[in-house]
């Protein structure tokens, strides 16, 4: 059932728009629109609900589309063993990530990659949690670095980190005078009260990462709701402005083996439990893992994974 092009038919399907899709393409729409017809007269099948703008899969073509993404994960991989014969066994890895995440973990993990396994060439594909899912399910990459959660149902995961959220908090301000008084003997950091900071100024990540959205999942568990929210993509930007006394936000544990902390700042953990998220190796549920892509895994899992006993 497989038909010639079938790419052709996956970009119908992404852009929802035989136009858009030929655009992408670099053929024309009266050419792509044949290709289309004959497809579904092949098949004696609607693929696409005709008459929906934009085109919407028929349940036929969720499943061809299923399928053709299969196919399209086992040509991979087979183009994968070509190169790795006509270069010599040199394996190519395309990993996922989000940006800031990135400049934590690469920096560490892809020395040790060079030095264990210099057979390795791995390329970076960088993005926020929605557009590395779909990067998986849509074949662009091996496998992606990403906190859960994630699409279950279709994507398979393998722990290799867990880390505390902290609050940031600028010394000179009086919640943070007020906080940091309590601190309890042999903790390593103070505990806050997210509650008090209704009328400050919070920095948090855009929605579409899981780090904006562990934190919102945070505040209607306490049932807060901030007054004075100020959206920011980079983790690092929102880390500096507090360093300016400009508000609060929010940071990961292992941002501070990156990031130099400020003697004018103060790390808090929140929440009951305390805010905590766990970071995977990630890939299709339905996927073959190369063992390349196992060796990356178990080297995350030996640099990180101690962590986690």
């Amino acid at each position: 059932m497989l038909f010639k092009n079938y790419e052709y038919f996956l970009m119908i399907a992404d852009c929802g728009s035989l136009t858009k899709a030929a655009d992408k393409l670099y053929i024309s729409q009266p050419s792509l629109s044949k290709y289309l017809s004959r497809l579904e007269k092949t098949l004696e099948i609607e693929l696409f609900n005709h008459k929906s703008s934009p085109l919407k899969l028929t349940y036929a073509g969720e499943l061809y589309y299923e399928y053709i993404q299969e196919v399209a994960e086992l040509e991979k991989q087979l183009n994968n063993e070509f190169k790795k014969i006509r270069n010599d066994g040199r394996e190519r890895v395309c990993l996922g990530i989000g940006p800031w995440r990135g400049t934590c973990i690469l920096p560490v993990v892809l020395p040790v990659l060079a030095e264990k396994y210099p057979f390795i060439d791995v390329s970076v594909l960088e993005g926020e949690s929605n557009f590395l899912e779909n990067a998986i399910l849509k074949n662009k990459v091996d496998f992606c670095i990403m906190s859960l959660p994630v699409d279950y149902a279709k994507l398979a995961y393998e722990i290799f980190l867990k880390e505390k959220i902290l609050l940031v908090g600028n010394n000179s301000h009086p919640l943070v005078k007020e906080a940091k008084k309590e601190k309890s003997t042999g903790c390593v950091y103070s505990h806050f009260d997210i509650t008090m900071l209704k009328n400050e100024r919070l920095y948090l990540t855009t929605p579409g990462q899981n780090f904006a959205f562990l934190i919102h999942s945070l505040f209607s568990k306490v049932n807060f709701r901030p007054g004075n929210i100020c959206e920011i993509q980079n983790l690092t930007t929102a880390f500096n402005l507090v360093v300016k006394g400009l508000g609060f936000s929010f940071l990961p544990e292992s941002g501070l083996k990156t990031t130099l902390i400020p003697e004018n700042i103060t790390l808090f953990t929140v929440g009951e439990p305390e805010l905590s998220w766990s970071f995977a190796a990630v890939y299709k549920k339905t996927a073959h893992i190369p063992k390349s892509v196992r060796l990356i895994i178990d080297t995350l899992k030996e640099i990180y994974s101690p962590q986690l006993r």
